[in-house]
């Protein structure tokens, strides 16, 4: 196969200079990074610091469990990607979060509450690991199809993206979106589908990315890491969706009536997702079997399964109980 052909599928030449440029990009980003950190970012004050850490610091451990675990592994379905999907996601979300604290930070404190310096809440921290699982969706859509530069500049788009995708989505059309149905998941697919379609342009004449190309394809072994992947999404998602919806602490332990309501919205959060994601599974091994002669699809599995957690995110009432069959078999 010629150079052309081989280039139009993706298949660079070792010592290519896409890969040569990777470390002075990077370079260049941290240092722009580590400037912004120290000019516009302060610590929480100490008063409050042990209750946020009580309050939140478990959320973010499941929440950072799924993403640098969950997400990792579930993308290791393809037989030539396994490095790519577990190394990239670890670089990726970890630059993500640090250019989310920045960003969201601004515009939440800054903009939103006209601060004048960004406070490193650990709600934030939580907010940007949000925005890491919304690069991570993206990056899935794109697996196999960037160079690492590439990958750093898609990256660093999405997160002024997000937060002001947020940040309409909250606090212009006031939508009720607690686990990120629309802000993370939503935004991720259609970011991620986009860059697909720009970086796929003039490869699919040499079928690079059809089912035919033996890269497209998973084996025993990929798919058995990739349930792992599953698995640890699964068992985490009633965490991500529930977790900026605990209960404010406020001095000397009373809470006013606005935070009161916000005793079943976490509740709700945490059971229906956990009922939505045991219905899903159940369904998900009914409609594979059906649609595949008695065998099960893992792909069905590895990802339909799953799909009771993203569908509750934005349904947050006692009313969810009734659809937790539902999305296994429109997945």
């Amino acid at each position: 196969m010629d150079k052309t052909k081989l280039q139009a599928q993706g298949i660079l030449e070792p010592g290519n200079g896409a890969y040569r440029t990777f470390s002075p990009t990077v370079a260049v980003v941290a240092a722009v990074i580590l400037a912004m950190f120290c000019a516009f970012v302060e610590y929480e004050a100490g008063v409050h610091t042990a209750a946020q850490v009580s309050q939140y610091y478990k959320w973010l451990i499941d929440v950072e469990v799924m993403i640098f675990v969950g997400f990792g592994f579930l993308m290791t379905f393809l037989r030539r990607y396994g490095f790519g999907a577990v190394g990239y996601n670890f670089f990726c979300s970890c630059l993500v979060m640090l250019e989310g604290v920045l960003i969201i930070g601004a515009v939440q404190q800054v903009l939103g509450k006209g601060h004048s310096m960004i406070t490193l809440e650990l709600p934030l921290v939580i907010d940007a690991t949000f925005c890491a699982g919304s690069a991570m969706i993206a990056y899935g859509a794109v697996l196999g199809k960037t160079t690492p530069t590439q990958l750093v500049w898609l990256m660093i788009g999405l997160v002024p993206f997000y937060a002001l995708n947020q940040h309409i989505c909250f606090k212009t059309l006031a939508a009720l979106d607690m686990g990120g149905s629309i802000t993370i998941h939503a935004f991720g697919a259609y970011y991620g589908l986009a860059a697909s379609m720009i970086l796929s342009n003039g490869r699919q004449a040499f079928g690079a990315y059809t089912s035919s190309n033996i890269k497209n394809s998973a084996t025993y072994i990929s798919n058995i890491f990739s349930m792992i992947g599953t698995l640890f999404l699964w068992m985490y998602w009633p965490s991500f969706n529930g977790a900026l919806a605990s209960i404010a602490e406020h001095a000397e332990g009373e809470l006013d009536a606005a935070t009161t309501l916000l005793v079943p919205q976490q509740y709700y959060c945490i059971v229906n997702t956990l009922f939505s994601l045991l219905g899903s599974c159940v369904s998900t091994f009914m409609m594979s079997a059906w649609l595949n002669d008695g065998k099960f699809d893992m792909m069905h599995v590895q990802n339909a399964t799953l799909a009771g957690g993203w569908v509750v995110g934005c349904v947050m009432g006692w009313y969810e109980i009734i659809q937790i069959f539902m999305p296994g078999p429109v997945c």
